[in-house]
């Protein structure tokens, strides 16, 4: 996904939501397509710090849940238009991070649309309007109500079956309110800093992927057949 900012363009491979912690990529049919940053420089008053620079990314989950009831979004005073923005887009350096996908769908998939598809604010506004009425049965609630969905991930260990071989990795499985609901597309690749703690909480976890049934594709499938009932130990 690409970053706009002034003067600057970056290409993200990977982003972190700073509220529920999930990864958001943008190389999968249903992943996160666009995502919320906000970002500003403190003033000499502010009781973050003087010059201080205070940044949020969240997820489209959890603009929703969190800023849903408050978000206006007005339309352009005259249309973009974004072919111009390929030429800086192809001469500015990108700066890229690690990748690390996963096959989580957005919350707001009504109104977010592929390549190609512009998501009108009207659509969007919509979509934000009428996810607290679906969640609560066409009466609206409101944050002290409507608890935020829990994300998590964790180490586990799958298995593979192609063109005749069987092999066994460590991938990142996604929960959701403690129900599993999508691994990566990649094979886990832990890294830390020089921090000996991190490491050992790294171990930790994945001794614990070995200790635990062994998952495959297909385990998730049967969930969402049977929508989702129950955790079957997993």
């Amino acid at each position: 996904m690409r970053e706009y900012r002034d003067k600057v363009i970056e290409e993200l491979a990977v982003c972190t939501c700073d509220r529920c912690g999930r990864r958001m990529t943008p190389d999968e049919p249903a992943e996160w397509y666009e995502r919320v940053s906000l970002g500003w420089r403190c003033g000499f008053d502010s009781i973050f710090g003087d010059g201080a620079r205070v940044s949020l990314d969240l997820c489209q989950g959890c603009v929703r849940d969190t800023l849903g009831q408050w978000l206006c979004i007005d339309a352009p005073d005259a249309p973009t238009d974004h072919a111009g923005l390929r030429g800086p887009a192809a001469l500015t350096p990108v700066r890229e991070q690690q990748v690390s996908a996963n096959g989580l769908p957005t919350t707001l998939k009504g109104a977010v649309r592929h390549e190609g598809e512009a998501a009108g604010t009207e659509s969007m506004k919509a979509a934000i309007a009428a996810a607290p009425a679906d969640a609560g049965g066409g009466r609206q609630l409101t944050d002290a109500t409507q608890p935020a969905p829990e994300f998590h991930w964790n180490y586990r260990v799958m298995e593979f079956h192609e063109g005749g071989e069987t092999w066994r990795e460590f991938r990142e499985v996604y929960y959701r309110n403690g129900e599993p609901e999508g691994y990566s597309s990649v094979y886990a690749s832990p890294c830390w800093d020089d921090d000996d703690e991190a490491a050992r909480r790294i171990l930790d976890r994945m001794r614990d992927a070995l200790a635990r049934p062994i998952l495959r594709p297909g385990d998730f499938r049967r969930r969402e057949e049977q929508g989702g009932a129950g955790n079957d130990g997993v």
